[in-house]
């Protein structure tokens, strides 16, 4: 290691004079930061709430009235800040995604979108800087808002259990006919004739082992429901309800809302994948913290013959 400077010696390095023609000045220092070439944060939030992006301010100005639930944020931070200009034309060019921000006085540029779409953008900026550039560039990080639940979807044909999920994922809406089920994702979205066919029927109560929440699933114009009465005695799993197409001019969802009383539905949520209605409410359900017990507890409710998620206060159990 170096020696250590003195103060003495550390005044003369500074100002290249001796220390006795400095005793008694007053001395006055200025502190210049060179900024470099750097882009030194691409962060990927995932499926955001209504809470989020109006503490940014997307909804405010340019996007006065927009309803972004359910997309994800891309943030950047870029110096020089007049980079921001650059970043921007490249996010833009690179995925459908929309300007939500950028401030060439700061260095801030943040981006809205579906998940897919926002990340491709992120992606492609980070490349550009770095290879055509040169800048010093940081790795993308990505670390979605809470982990939810994952969520089982039954429902008949054209219910709108694939627009849901394409909702709660933070994609844009596109069609997709659901050919299979498929429990990788945190949103199972099974195929409608499951639930339309009697034999089908025993595929449904397998997945649902799969899931941490089951949901009926019906349209708010549904002429008839599909589902028996008292569907949770065959599940283990909180059961409940969502009325889709709230919006649609042939709604009744008081009726919707008695079919799923009926079928057992613990909890019921009416959500309009269109204008997005109802999704942040279903959104908070979904990351709320599981019940956690302990041993003993769950012993005390299997006793009474209650499941971990039903409320046991009447019985003076917590």
């Amino acid at each position: 290691m170096g020696k250590r400077m003195t103060r003495e010696e550390f005044l003369e390095a500074v100002f290249s004079r001796r220390y006795e023609e400095l005793k008694g000045r007053e001395l006055r220092t200025v502190r210049v930061r060179v900024v470099g070439k750097e882009l030194s944060l691409a962060q990927l939030i995932g499926v955001t709430d209504r809470r989020v992006y109006e503490n940014l301010g997307l909804h405010i100005g340019t996007h006065l009235g927009e309803d972004h639930t359910g997309q994800s944020i891309g943030l950047l931070h870029l110096t020089p800040w007049e980079a921001t200009v650059v970043a921007a034309d490249v996010a833009m060019k690179s995925g459908n995604v929309e300007l939500g921000f950028l401030d060439r006085f700061s260095g801030a540029v943040i981006l809205l979108g579906s998940r897919a779409e926002v990340k491709s953008a992120l992606e492609h900026v980070v490349e550009f800087f770095r290879t055509e550039l040169g800048f010093t560039v940081c790795e993308l990080t990505e670390r979605r808002q809470r982990e939810m639940k994952k969520l089982f979807l039954m429902g008949r044909s054209e219910a709108g259990k694939t627009s849901l999920t394409q909702i709660l994922s933070g994609e844009e809406l596109h069609y997709h006919k659901t050919q299979y089920t498929n429990t990788g994702t945190d949103i199972i979205d099974s195929p409608g004739e499951y639930s339309e066919t009697k034999r089908c029927g025993l595929g449904l109560a397998c997945f649902s082992f799969e899931a941490d929440v089951l949901a009926l699933l019906m349209a708010a114009d549904e002429p008839f429901s599909v589902f028996e009465a008292n569907c949770q005695c065959f599940t283990n799993r909180p059961l409940i309800g969502i009325i889709t197409k709230i919006d649609s001019p042939y709604a009744n969802v008081p009726m919707v809302r008695n079919w799923m009383v009926n079928s057992g539905c613990e909890r019921i949520f009416e959500v309009s994948n269109l204008t997005r209605e109802g999704i942040q409410e279903l959104l908070d359900y979904l990351q709320e913290d599981p019940v956690r017990l302990t041993l003993e507890q769950a012993k005390a409710r299997q006793r009474l013959g209650l499941t971990e998620w039903e409320d046991a206060s009447r019985f003076g159990l917590a």
